[in-house]
């Protein structure tokens, strides 16, 4: 971005009339937009009224202002000096500077003032310095970066790191953190499996900085949480309490194939929100639908925040033996029972021994009395519907052949028992909804002996 330092000396009238010609709505910047600004700022602007949060990209954005001050973003300043910790380090992901944005300064705005007009994360602090485009709004478009990284400080991630907010490197070592490249490009994988893909399922039609690179995204942070809008939690794009597919924010992605596809070759992919909800599987004719379905972790009264209240459970982590804190894990692993070491905090091990999971989301939501007792449930569960599914499989075996017929394009008993099995193999099914599972394996092994004469 070229900054054109002299210009600031043009007469109040020229720079106002600039102003008001610029803008994108037509509302009147005042002329002294720029008043108080140091060239020591390096091109950022801050608030123009400190007291009434009112920042200078709100003269013609007025609808993202307004959303933008109903976020944490809009009080970071206030929160930061209520909680009696404000240090030098802690200030500069607070504020305006050159933290989270493209700008090649290394200081600008509070770092390089102190003043009040930079406190809070403003605009400039994701889009980066605003002067010139103030100036002539039609030659310069100052957008946010939305690529995130342990190596990158150009955007979220240049603050929600670290020991208080670990986010990216949580985020890091899940799959929303990863690329896979043959399912980023492929129609319509990629609405799910590609940053760029999933915000244009969305319908996010922003501009940032990435949109017109041939640069593939995972699914960075905008993805699920809105820059601007705090109506949901966590100023995520949809409720995590949303009932049905399309208005739940994990389910917008988690429900792909819950059940058998026309030809009846394909198992289940992504039947998360489904299981969930009691909606997956095949239903055989002696399915029982007045059996209870559906368990209390897809029961809004019992679980409320749905997928959210096992997979993101965020808690402190505090040294065995001194009792001081060590970490605020965030479960941006996403992962419902995450390995953990000895203090109690996530590990990168893709894979560890039972005794190592934590079940710690399952207690401190208010479910389970103890990780012991629900370890202890979950095992027996799953050694139970084990049994059943087995027998299912040692009877499918049996079936002709010819049961099993990928272009006629009906789903045969055979094939709907098949998919039942496998969507009880499915990592975490059992877990979701056992309830479900164990009646769709009942209901399949009772109607494979009964269609096939087992």
């Amino acid at each position: 971005m070229v900054r054109c330092r002299a210009r600031r000396v043009l007469p109040l009238m020229v720079l106002g009339l600039a102003l008001f010609a610029g803008c994108v709505d037509g509302v009147y910047k005042p002329s002294n937009a720029l008043q108080g600004v140091t060239t020591s700022a390096n091109g950022f602007i801050g608030y123009t009224s400190v007291a009434d949060k009112q920042t200078i990209c709100a003269s013609c954005h007025t609808d993202t202002q307004a959303q933008w001050e109903q976020t944490k973003h809009a009080s970071a300043w206030a929160d930061l000096a209520n909680s009696g910790a404000v240090t030098e380090g802690c200030e500069a992901c607070h504020t305006v500077n050159p933290r989270g944005n493209v700008t090649s300064d290394s200081v600008g705005g509070w770092t390089a003032t102190q003043a009040d007009r930079y406190h809070d994360v403003q605009c400039e602090s994701c889009h980066g310095p605003g002067e010139d485009h103030v100036l002539d709004p039609s030659s310069t478009k100052p957008l946010a970066s939305v690529a995130v990284g342990t190596n990158i400080t150009t955007s979220c991630s240049g603050c929600h790191r670290g020991t208080h907010q670990p986010y990216v490197q949580e985020w890091a070592q899940s799959n929303h953190g990863r690329v896979f490249n043959t399912l980023a490009t492929r129609s319509p994988c990629m609405n799910c499996h590609s940053g760029k893909g999933a915000l244009a399922a969305f319908g996010v039609d922003s501009a940032y900085l990435e949109a017109d690179s041939s640069e593939l995204l995972p699914l960075v942070c905008v993805v699920c949480h809105s820059p601007h809008d705090a109506t949901n939690e966590h100023q995520l794009r949809l409720s995590l309490s949303g009932t049905t597919l399309a208005d739940n924010l994990c389910m917008k992605c988690h429900q792909r194939l819950a059940t058998p596809d026309s030809t009846g070759s394909f198992g289940p992919h992504s039947p998360e929100g489904p299981v969930l909800l009691g909606l997956a599987g095949y239903r055989p004719a002696a399915f029982n639908a007045s059996a209870k379905i559906v368990g209390a972790h897809g029961t809004p009264s019992d679980n409320p925040r749905l997928c959210g209240g096992c997979h993101v459970h965020t808690y402190q982590v505090t040294d065995t033996e001194t009792g001081k804190f060590t970490l605020d894990a965030t479960s941006h692993q996403f992962l419902a029972l995450p390995c953990v070491d000895a203090s109690g905090a996530p590990t990168t091990a893709a894979t560890c021994a039972d005794s190592l999971h934590s079940y710690a989301s399952c207690v401190n939501s208010g479910c389970h009395s103890s990780q012991d007792s629900v370890r202890t449930l979950l095992t027996t569960t799953r050694a139970d519907i084990q049994v059943m599914n087995d027998s299912l499989k040692a009877l499918l075996v049996q079936v002709p052949q010819s049961a099993f017929n990928a272009y006629d394009h009906v789903t045969t008993t055979a094939e709907g028992a098949r998919f039942n099995s496998q969507l009880a193999d499915y990592p975490g099914s059992i877990a979701h909804n056992a309830f479900l599972i164990a009646e769709l394996l009942r209901a399949s092994i009772e109607q494979v002996k009964t269609d096939y004469g087992l």
